[in-house]
């Protein structure tokens, strides 16, 4: 039996990948991860560039595919990204960028204990 963290993940998507088999979800979870792990890092590089159109983009993008993988925590603090990006607000943009990683840590946890 799974358990879906509602905090994190969007309990009808992940139902939905539970459906493909662990084996699927585990390789999309990792898929998901690395790309995620990388769009971290560009914005972060963006932030300290001061680019926020560049924040914009990537955190648009990374939004897009947290919702997609469920991963709604991740996907509702990357709309704050984008929101404060495009108010100009860098130090709340700041902010946020550096609890993305920790937030990503808990999400790929969730998600371990959902299809584990």
């Amino acid at each position: 039996m799974s358990i879906i963290d509602p905090n994190l993940l969007d309990a009808e998507t992940i139902s939905t990948f539970l459906e493909m088999g662990n084996e699927v979800i585990a390789s999309l979870v990792d898929l998901y991860i690395d790309n995620s792990t990388g769009e971290i890092e560009n914005m972060v590089q963006a932030a300290r560039d001061g680019s926020m159109d560049n924040i914009k983009k990537v955190a648009h993008s990374l939004k897009g595919a947290s919702l997609n993988m469920g991963a709604s925590a991740m996907g509702r603090l990357c709309l704050e990204i984008e929101r404060n990006a495009r108010e100009n607000n860098l130090e709340g943009v700041r902010e946020q960028i550096n609890r993305l990683s920790g937030l990503l840590e808990s999400t790929r946890q969730a998600y371990l204990k959902t299809y584990a």
